[in-house]
């Protein structure tokens, strides 16, 4: 058995196309309201490699621009509600934070989705115990920063699978894990010069144990 740390270590990950398989979710709540206002939806390739932006953004940029931004949202909320049940966590994902949450390791989820959302789910998974806190936030890199500032840890890993969460965790100071299971493909994700790659939720939990003293 693993001797814990006892320093505080504290580990930030992504939500969806990390811990959470989302991507064919959102994708079917995507055809959906195209459908609702009798447009051809993206493609889904289209739709991976243009939503970083938000999917708001996204709507405007590609055929629903005349459509009011909170007819938009209520309708894509009223289809998240109601297909959710459909995404699932990655098959490793509750194995991984409890090896991670029982080497002492802090974990917190900071996704750019609603935190009552995540919060919900993470009750309905049993993941509480693993989970210190979750951070919904639409901007990432601010959010980390004032976890390094009000936690001070001595190790700051961070996980996520699109370009603009591993810049700002390189921005905020964290050492930075992509993870190609998610929006993200490994080649495209190379761009942002993570300090690790992973194909797997597996393969970042060896770099953690590797690197979790300096």
């Amino acid at each position: 058995m693993r001797k814990k740390i006892t320093r505080l270590i504290v580990l930030a990950v992504d939500w969806d196309g990390t811990l959470f398989d989302s991507l064919f979710f959102y994708y079917e709540v995507l055809i959906n309201v195209y459908e609702h206002f009798g447009k051809k939806p993206p493609s889904l390739r289209k739709y991976k490699n243009g939503v970083g932006g938000g999917v708001l953004n996204f709507y405007k940029k590609n055929g629903l621009k005349k459509i009011p931004e909170k007819e938009l949202k209520t309708i894509g909320n009223s289809l998240e509600k109601k297909l959710w049940k459909k995404a699932k966590p990655f098959y490793n994902s509750k194995v991984f934070l409890s090896i991670c949450h029982n080497l002492g390791i802090k974990i917190m989820i900071v996704s750019n989705n609603e935190k009552r959302v995540i919060k919900k789910r993470v009750k309905e998974l049993g993941w509480n115990r693993f989970i210190a806190d979750v951070i919904g936030t639409p901007d990432k890199e601010k959010s980390l920063r004032d976890i390094r500032k009000e936690l001070t840890p001595e190790k700051l890993f961070f996980i996520d699978d699109a370009l603009h969460g591993i810049r700002a965790g390189k921005n905020a100071g964290f050492t930075t894990i992509g993870i190609a299971t998610g929006w993200t493909s490994k080649k495209i994700l190379e761009g942002a010069a993570p300090d690790f790659l992973a194909g797997s939720l597996q393969d970042a939990l060896f770099y953690i144990l590797k690197n979790r003293v300096n």
